[in-house]
């Protein structure tokens, strides 16, 4: 089974805030095209681009369950928190589901 690892950063911009990342493969460490990135808790998502890249908007603080999915790689799915700190938004990562 492959892995996919995934990174991520949130940002705020003038009142609109997302979080952007980029998937790769693990072991090759190659970018990862049409994975599905998903946020449980909001039911939004996005699929990555040609470069592994993506972005979801609209989010605020909290805590979220986001998961990525491509077929032949092992799900990855965690739980991020998004703090609001001195008008900026930061994202950490939770505990691995």
């Amino acid at each position: 089974m492959n892995y996919l690892i995934f990174f991520f950063l949130s940002i705020s911009v003038v009142n609109a805030e997302y979080i952007i990342g980029n998937v790769v493969d693990i072991n090759t460490n190659i970018p990862l095209e049409n994975v599905n990135v998903f946020i449980h808790d909001l039911d939004v998502g996005t699929v990555t681009d040609e470069n592994g890249n993506f972005q979801i908007s609209s989010l605020q603080a909290g805590e979220y369950f986001l998961s990525a999915s491509l077929i032949g790689y092992k799900m990855y799915s965690r739980n991020i928190i998004i703090e609001n700190k001195n008008g900026f938004l930061y994202s950490k990562r939770g505990e691995c589901e």
